[in-house]
């Protein structure tokens, strides 16, 4: 998870990986140019959220790159 390249350098992002409604990691914060990497096990699980919540109201948007999940 992260935020485009346009955004504004100050601007951050809290993102945080639900499993079946529980948060399934320790929520990562995130500015530009930066990646929220993180390893999730989900075996067991049925829904798998990613939250992304802004910092300030500037924050537009987040991306999620490169997702992939594993059997």
């Amino acid at each position: 998870m992260g935020l485009p390249d346009h955004a504004d350098s100050d601007q951050r992002v809290t993102c945080t990986v639900l499993l079946d409604g529980s948060s399934a990691a320790r929520p990562v914060t995130v500015s530009v140019g930066g990646d929220g990497g993180t390893r999730v096990d989900v075996r067991g699980g049925f829904r798998v959220r990613v939250s992304a919540a802004p910092t300030s109201d500037r924050v537009s948007s987040a991306v999620l790159i490169d997702p992939v999940l594993l059997p």
